[in-house]
């Protein structure tokens, strides 16, 4: 019997012939068992073929220049977020919590933050002043007023007299009324 006859023989009788069923699978699981896992080893290479140690490598620096440039723009982008809170006077310490995705994203955060820091700076100014209000004693500025006015009267009288020790001691009142206001 050739090839060719057993072949013919295998495929009219596949079907029909229990013994010949049997046979063939268990060469197809003997097969599976040595072969199978070579054939799946070779198909994973041909689509995934094994990276070159260069390439490898390659990637590696790719990734740590990657993250290099990253970290040199955080910082640049921190630097340049500081000073311009610095210039508006703004708290340096939060600069972290507004930084953002990349320049102008960071402006916006820092006017958004100044916005409502101003605000509440504000807020708080107001309040301090209603509560602390000064009010002054009723009745007091006028009357120190009008009493040194009086005073300068009688002082230039006194001067224009020539009596010096009544000048002297109505100076003398008007220095103490001024240094009570």
């Amino acid at each position: 019997m050739d090839f060719n006859e057993i072949k013919t023989f295998i495929e009219s009788n596949k079907d029909s012939n229990e013994e010949l069923k049997t046979y063939l699978q268990g060469s197809l699981e003997t097969w599976k068992t040595n072969n199978l896992q070579k054939e799946i080893d070779t198909e994973i290479k041909k689509r995934f073929p094994e990276a070159d140690p260069k390439d490898i490598k390659m990637k590696e620096l790719e990734l740590k220049l990657e993250q290099m440039q990253k970290e040199t723009f955080k910082k640049e982008l921190t630097n340049s977020a500081i000073k311009t809170a610095t210039e508006k006077q703004l708290p340096v310490s939060i600069i972290d919590f507004i930084l953002g995705a990349d320049l102008e994203s960071t402006n916006k955060n820092i006017e958004t933050f100044e916005a409502i820091f101003n605000d509440h700076i504000q807020k708080q100014v107001e309040a301090r002043i209603a509560g602390n209000s000064y009010v002054p004693p009723n009745g007091g500025g006028s009357n120190n007023n009008s009493e040194l006015q009086a005073l300068q009267a009688e002082y230039a009288t006194a001067m224009s007299n020539g009596n010096m020790p009544l000048a002297i001691a109505i100076k003398n009142k008007m220095v103490a009324l001024q240094n009570k206001k």
